[in-house]
């Protein structure tokens, strides 16, 4: 069962496949081990940042347990990662802002009129169940419910699974994106929900 994430699921759980999705950018911005997902976990149970709950749904099996989750974003819904101040504070804070300069453009994507798939992980023990291709559908769904024409999302270049997932699913390599302009990491893609 596909559904909105609630503060009171399993949020270590959510944290670790969230973190799953890029191997690069999560140990950057919150480092490794336990403090990382602690930190994950704090976002996704507050209200006004990119990973929180509000914008999270989850793929449940029949014993309730998060097998994958989407995050999905679009500039409506009015996140301005305030909920980051509570989380890294003082120094911690600092180190943050500093860095985060050189991968900005890679955390706002300029995402026009579609809905953004900011995240899409599924836990490795139940990878090729449908679970991924289940989401993508929710995510659709929910895309065309909201009057979207188009979905986005970025992949890593390394991602071999996720790009090929994506292509078969019909979205279309629109541009290299790259840390400081120079060396690229990852594609931009998009796909049209309207038929």
């Amino acid at each position: 069962m596909i559904r909105a994430i609630q503060k009171s699921d399993d949020l270590e759980r959510i944290a670790q496949l969230i973190y799953a999705t890029d191997d690069f950018l999560f140990p950057y911005i919150f480092g490794r081990g336990k403090g990382a997902t602690d930190k994950l976990k704090a976002l996704i149970a507050l209200e006004d940042n990119s990973f929180s709950h509000r914008f999270i749904r989850g793929f449940f099996d029949q014993d309730g347990v998060c097998q994958g989750i989407a995050i999905t974003f679009h500039a409506k819904n009015q996140s301005n990662d305030r909920d980051f101040t509570q989380v890294f504070s003082g120094l911690n804070a600092l180190g943050l802002g500093l860095k985060l300069l050189p991968i900005q453009n890679l955390l706002n994507p300029r995402i026009g009129q579609s809905l953004y798939l900011q995240n899409l992980s599924v836990h490795e023990s139940t990878r090729g169940q449908g679970i991924g291709k289940a989401l993508l559908k929710d995510f659709y769904e929910t895309a065309i419910e909201a009057g979207f024409d188009t979905v986005s999302l970025d992949v890593s270049l390394s991602n071999e699974g996720a790009m090929r997932l994506y292509l078969n699913e019909g979205f279309k390599r629109v541009k290299k994106r790259r840390i400081l302009g120079l060396f690229p990491v990852m594609y931009y893609c998009e796909k049209n929900v309207q038929y």
